[in-house]
């Protein structure tokens, strides 16, 4: 940037004295998205307005949209390198002049990895191959990675809206049903917090909202029934210690898989109140492949909603 030019932004001066503008570059598909996905009535704002909100946004949650939308987990950091270099290879033939990738490569890459690169680019006949090294050129196509810190830094859970969206479900254990509602954040479907207990008012799952009355008081509320109280529902001390556990993990943005976890630690106990609350917050957990074959079809089985099965056939684990 020219930093005498009248409304120049300059974000930093690097060490040769150049000026420089730092901004996230959100692309068309990802403003969409967010959109449709946070706002009942996506025409609400114009597109450059909803642009606008996602500049306008802290990092820290900038980042858990992303992760969130159907991006996540696919920037160029997480991709297989050796594989892209197989797909070029593989492509290139159908291409007239052929054609050349870039590899944006993190900036802790090592040695041996970029040379496995070039390799296997030699091997898969790949006429034009290049690598960007993150870092190696200043503010140039900069990833949003934290950064290393050796300090423990304490953190602190977003406050709590009045009123959540909240999914009720009705779960057995030793032959005792429980009803676990899991309230979910604002626009997303991300467990903020779980209350579970003995003797549910419905014997079906359902949807409502849990509303804060005060401090340590919450109400269920979903049009067909009300529970006036959840943290007291649970009228057993070490139960309503779990679930408050769980949703202070919960609400400190721990994955879920890292909540789930937590739980089977306190009690691997297969048929216990945890694996209750276990089974649920489970089915917040994004498919994730198992490595494993359908005994049925031959096809790939995944781990979805806490049970192992087959996307190609119906077969399940879990029935």
């Amino acid at each position: 940037m020219n930093p005498g030019e009248e409304g120049v932004k300059v974000s930093f001066v690097d060490e040769n004295g150049d000026s420089w503008e730092e901004y996230n570059v959100i692309h068309y598909p990802f403003i969409e998205w967010f959109a449709k996905s946070n706002s009942k009535d996506h025409k609400k704002f114009t597109f450059a307005q909803y642009a606008e909100i996602l500049q306008g946004l802290p990092e820290e949650e900038l980042v858990r949209l992303v992760s969130e939308s159907p991006w996540g987990k696919s920037v160029s950091h997480d991709i297989d390198y050796l594989e892209k270099v197989r797909m070029q290879g593989a492509i290139q033939k159908w291409i007239d002049h052929s054609i050349s990738v870039t590899h944006n490569l993190p900036e802790k890459i090592s040695v041996k990895e970029v040379n496995d690169i070039y390799f296997q680019g030699w091997k898969a006949g790949c006429k034009g191959l290049t690598i960007y090294r993150e870092g190696s050129r200043t503010g140039v196509l900069l990833s949003k990675k934290e950064k290393e810190e050796s300090e423990f830094k304490e953190t602190h859970a977003p406050k709590r809206p009045r009123v959540l969206e909240a999914d009720y479900y009705v779960a057995t254990a030793k032959g005792v049903k429980f009803a676990v509602i899991v309230g979910l954040w604002p626009g997303t479907n991300r467990p903020y917090e779980v209350f579970a207990f003995e003797n549910p008012p419905m014997f079906k799952n359902t949807r409502g909202k849990t509303f804060k009355i005060k401090k340590g008081q919450y109400k269920f509320v979903n049009g067909e029934f009300e529970i006036d109280n959840l943290q007291l529902s649970a009228d057993r001390v070490e139960q309503r210690a779990h679930t408050i556990l769980l949703s202070m993990l919960l609400r400190h943005r721990a994955p879920i898989e890292h909540v789930v976890h937590v739980s089977k630690k306190i009690d691997e106990n297969i048929t216990s109140f945890s694996s209750v609350c276990r089974r649920v917050l489970s089915r917040y957990i994004d498919a994730e492949a198992v490595n494993e074959k359908c005994p049925n079809c031959g096809g790939d089985l995944i781990r979805e909603e806490g049970c192992i099965h087959c996307r190609s056939c119906e077969f399940s684990r879990c029935s």
